[in-house]
């Protein structure tokens, strides 16, 4: 079965925020016999790019969201009750790092949660050095890594999982509007206009 994009028309109509769908995001890979709903058979809402030399397991990556993977060190400590400086490294902030990058607002959001489940933990913010990179200090025990890399996730980047990293250029969506939403070719010719926004 041969891959099928669905590629968002426009942006929605909602306050700016980094979990909503732009235009030209793909939203998802489906196979080309999929029955379309309503919603998913309407240009105005979805245009389809059928790619006919690649499935759908082939087409996967390119609905990869940015909040998906991240790296942890511990840079100083622990001391003997546990307290800890964390180097925390999201290794998916785009190239001018406008999205996917650290700030006040997300890790006080981390703090926040971690410290109301784990109140004794003193979760601090110690700096921001660059874009991809928050330093933090807490007090810990052993075996919490992957729960405190969950709430990472899940209370700091949570309004990023909806947005994808690959899209549709602006030229890739004038053309495929011209050919009234619905398009079909090799991968090669999809290529030209088939963006990595890790390099924007």
């Amino acid at each position: 079965m041969t891959a099928m994009l669905m590629i968002k028309v426009n942006t929605n109509s909602v306050p700016d925020a980094p979990g909503r769908w732009l235009r030209g995001e793909i939203v998802t890979v489906l196979e080309d016999t999929h029955i379309l709903g309503s919603g998913e058979s309407n240009t105005n809402n979805f245009f389809r790019f059928t790619v006919t030399d690649k499935t759908v397991a082939e087409m996967q990556e390119f609905i990869a969201s940015w909040n998906r993977l991240i790296d942890m060190n511990v840079f100083q400590g622990p001391d003997g009750n546990g307290l800890r400086s964390i180097r925390v490294r999201n290794n998916l902030v785009n190239a001018s790092g406008d999205m996917g990058e650290w700030t006040v607002a997300n890790t006080d959001a981390i703090n926040l949660e971690w410290n109301t489940q784990h109140p004794s933990a003193g979760l601090i913010t110690l700096d921001i050095p660059s874009p991809d990179v928050w330093e933090c200090e807490g007090t810990f025990t052993t075996g919490e890594a992957q729960e405190f890399e969950d709430t990472i996730i899940q209370a700091g980047l949570s309004d990023l999982l909806k947005r994808r990293i690959w899209y549709i250029t602006e030229a890739g969506m004038v053309n495929i509007d011209a050919a009234g939403g619905v398009q079909s070719g090799t991968a090669s010719q999809l290529a030209p206009v088939l963006r990595d926004g890790l390099l924007d």
